[in-house]
């Protein structure tokens, strides 16, 4: 006689009974306690990871560590001294890295292994018994089964949205990007360019916050548009720019001091246009003012590596007016 043949339901049962026995296989045959913690924390760490994976893919988050607050700082490089971590990781791998971190510690890795195997088996105790429940109650189960599709088609609509959203916030942020290069580079910065600036200050947007966090090197370069020419008079343009070097200064230095990750919206051509923009003004006022010490200190900037790799002619310009 051949094999017997199962129902629809009964195949579903088979095959859900089957999956489960194999996530529950590397913990019924742990010989110790210690082994089955030990799966325990791996799964725990494969969680973390697919989570990271997820999130990183979609940009969520994807702030560096050297962006945190202080005390934070300070805690994590009490917690991962050991792993040297580079500024521009981002804040999404911690809890991988922190995991990492604790399975070097036997108590860690068994606190927390045991307890992620425990919820395991809880979750898959509560999916057998929802199981059950259902083919118990068919109808209610095709209506378990309508608001969940429900939902999902809802979720994925959501999802769409919100990835065309962002999409155009992106392609408005590209046009304010290649409006204030265009502004920065293309003129002489011998006047107050209100004209030029109010049309790129129209392609500006408050939606920008939603892809940009607020160290970001362009909103440092916003600042700096804003500081030169939102408020300015042709004929006090030096004295203005004079008297705001030490404005333009804290911008350049903290564009500087907080690494982006390189792909991140133009992070490295703002840090770069924010040099570059410094140094040719202070060109200008050391040109006003007759001050050869702050010419040279332009001269420095403008042989600056970074501004030799992204705006080569910008620069080559600059220098042949030092």
């Amino acid at each position: 006689m051949g094999s017997p043949r199962h129902k629809g339901p009964e195949k579903l049962a088979i095959w859900i009974s089957e999956l489960l026995a194999f996530c529950a296989r590397p913990f019924a045959d742990a010989g110790s306690l210690a082994a089955y913690s030990d799966a325990g924390y791996a799964l725990l760490g494969l969680i973390l990871f697919a989570v990271y994976s997820v999130l990183f893919s979609e940009a969520v988050l994807s702030v560096p560590i050297a962006h945190l607050p202080i005390f934070l700082k300070t805690l994590l490089d009490a917690v991962t001294h050991s792993l040297d971590l580079a500024p521009t990781t981002s804040v999404l791998a911690l809890p991988v890295l922190i995991w990492a971190v604790g399975w070097t510690h036997k108590g860690l890795r068994r606190y927390f292994g045991e307890r992620t195997a425990n919820l395991l088996f809880l979750c898959l105790e509560r999916i057998v018994s929802l199981g059950e429940w259902c083919m118990e109650h068919r109808w209610a189960s095709v209506g378990l089964i309508i608001v969940l599709a429900s939902g999902l088609a809802a979720g994925i609509g959501i999802y769409i949205e919100n990835q065309a959203a962002k999409h155009e916030i992106e392609r408005d942020l590209q046009s304010w990007y290649q409006s204030a290069e265009q502004l920065l580079l293309e003129t002489p910065l011998t006047r107050p360019e209100v004209v030029r600036y109010r049309e790129t200050e129209a392609h500006w947007h408050n939606s920008f916050s939603k892809v940009l966090p607020k160290t970001h090197p362009l909103n440092r370069l916003h600042d700096l548009l804003r500081a030169l020419f939102e408020e300015t008079s042709e004929g006090a343009w030096a004295k203005t720019i004079s008297l705001k070097e030490q404005e333009i200064s804290k911008l350049t230095d903290l564009s500087v001091g907080t690494p982006f990750p390189s792909g991140s919206y133009y992070a490295n051509e703002a840090r770069a246009l924010l040099l570059l923009t410094r140094a040719r003004l202070l060109v200008r006022v050391a040109r006003v003012d007759k001050n050869p010490q702050l010419l040279t200190e332009a001269h420095q900037r403008l042989k600056s590596s970074a501004l030799n790799t992204l705006f080569v002619s910008a620069t080559e310009n600059a220098l042949g007016t030092c």
